[in-house]
């Protein structure tokens, strides 16, 4: 088997597990927020999504944190030998441990601030939610101790026994949410303390597999000036990136809590639950190909890294253009099906964080390409001077009166702007091809998303159809997307590698 052939065996591999991960952690997650909205009710649930907000925020951004221990192993199992992987994994335990104490310094900081003097909730339930902002300290900290051995895993490539631990995570959060019925206190400082639990038991699943599995993974001190500062200043400038954009998920329900109150939480918490369904996809498959990028780059094969790069972005577009015609066209359908009542605005914030998350899902093969160069510096912060821009501008746009789904078009837009600006600096900092990037990838985008803007208005607008008129158009738009994406969409090379994978089903 040639190594061409035993890599795109690999990748299909850890691709297949990875989607039988996602479907099983988006089916139990669904349900779970089911469970938990009637479980603490729209008013804690909403409280619960402004003060353990960064508890999710930061579960979304564990894969960037990752990216520093993963990058340096991968390039080390090229160029390398199994003492300089072990150095850059103990290396890497030094480094989180600084940065955990940097993040729980600025989360009791900021989240102790706005609980005493900003928050949106009764006065009885300020030591409610400083209870959970310590117990979701406490998770983030048991996330952070774990994240060089969860690097390790992804690192090595075993994805089956990440999908495992993923699914159990997910059936444990669900089991969790059933519990707050029997809490003989507070149900909100029940439910955060039982999620601290839930991870620090998950999290030593990980740590236990790595160091039974991967001879590097034991941990002892070992100091290396240069290479510490390496991975320091990866993860420190990765670090600014992440937390910009932590900080920017939090600062923004916090100004949908002053000024609308917990039930505009309650319905972002909703929106982000499907944002997370839907972009799982696109982390999946991130996970899969960023240990191959960085391979590609120590191998020196920069083409193939590319070709990567453009394929993937390709993919992971259709795969979310997918998700997001279906979910806008039957939002109201889908919503009551899964939650039977749920908050004002929840439609309106699941619409524009779907469409936000299509443009989402173009950053990730450029974050890969940026961390495979290991060009951090100007890359992040570029990334969080726009992350942090919306909030101002939120602010602003909400105090003169105008609806909190202001809030959700910020993002979007500047999203947007986010991504020109770092295919710009690529181009500036690796000579990628931009304008390649954008006749191959950009513009066909673009026009599968005119495609969808026209669809969405005319059938919300413009006509009122039934369920089963609805079935039908979202069914005949579909084969007209997927016509594009194979016809005009992707290359001749391309076509010939998907109807192979075909053929092999």
């Amino acid at each position: 088997m040639s190594v061409q052939s035993s890599v795109s065996k690999r990748l299909a591999t850890n691709s297949v597990m990875m989607y039988i991960r996602m479907i099983f952690v988006m089916a139990l997650n669904v349900y779970m927020s089911r469970v938990l909205l009637r479980a603490l009710g729209v008013d804690d649930y909403g409280t619960y999504n402004v003060v353990g907000s960064m508890v999710a925020a930061f579960d979304s951004i564990r894969s960037m944190f990752m990216s520093s221990s993963q990058r340096y192993l991968n390039y080390e199992m090229v160029n390398g030998t199994a003492a300089s992987q072990k150095k850059v994994f103990c290396v890497s335990v030094i480094v989180n441990l600084c940065l955990a104490v940097l993040l729980v310094s600025a989360l009791e900081g900021i989240g102790g601030y706005f609980i005493n003097n900003q928050i949106n909730v009764e006065a009885s339930r300020i030591s409610a939610c400083l209870w959970v902002l310590q117990f979701s300290v406490l998770t983030t900290i048991v996330v952070l101790i774990s994240i060089p051995y969860e690097a390790a895993i992804v690192a090595h490539e075993k994805m089956g026994f990440y999908a495992f631990v993923s699914i159990l995570d997910a059936a444990l959060k669900l089991c969790v949410a059933y519990m707050i019925q029997f809490a003989t206190f507070d149900q909100l400082i029940f439910y955060a303390m039982l999620l601290f639990c839930e991870a620090l038991f998950i999290r030593s699943l990980n740590i236990i597999y790595a160091k039974v599995h991967f001879k590097e993974c034991h941990f002892k001190f070992i100091w290396d000036t240069g290479l510490f500062k390496k991975m320091l200043t990866f993860s420190g400038w990765n670090f600014l990136g992440s937390s910009s954009y932590a900080l920017s998920q939090n600062g923004m329900n916090m100004v949908l809590n002053v000024f609308a109150g917990s039930v505009a939480n309650a319905a972002r918490g909703i929106a982000y639950q499907v944002y997370a369904v839907t972009i799982q996809l696109v982390n999946n498959v991130s996970m899969v190909i960023y240990p191959q990028c960085t391979k590609f780059f120590a191998e020196g094969n920069i083409a193939k890294l590319y070709r990567l790069v453009f394929g993937s972005s390709k993919f992971l577009f259709e795969m979310q253009m997918i998700f997001t015609l279906v979910l806008v066209t039957f939002c109201p359908e889908v919503l009551s099906l899964w939650l039977g009542d749920y908050p004002d605005y929840t439609i309106v914030f699941v619409d524009l964080i779907l469409f936000d998350a299509l443009v989402r899902s173009l950053h990730s093969p450029i974050d890969m390409l940026f961390k495979s160069h290991a060009l951090m510096k100007w890359y992040q912060i570029a990334e969080s001077v726009v992350y942090l821009l919306p909030l101002g501008v939120a602010y602003v746009l909400l105090s003169q009166g105008l609806h909190c789904s202001y809030a959700f078009i910020c993002l979007l837009v500047f999203d947007v702007i986010d991504m020109v600006a770092i295919v710009l600096l690529s181009k500036k900092q690796m000579d990628f091809p931009i304008w390649r990037y954008v006749v191959k990838v950009v513009l066909p985008c673009v026009i599968q998303v005119a495609m969808l803007l026209a669809f969405y208005y005319v059938t919300t607008f413009v006509v009122e159809l039934g369920f089963w008129q609805k079935m039908a158009s979202v069914c005949a738009f579909m084969v007209l997307l997927l016509l594009h994406f194979f016809l005009l969409f992707l290359d001749a090379e391309e076509r010939n590698m998907l109807m192979k994978l075909i053929r092999r089903r």
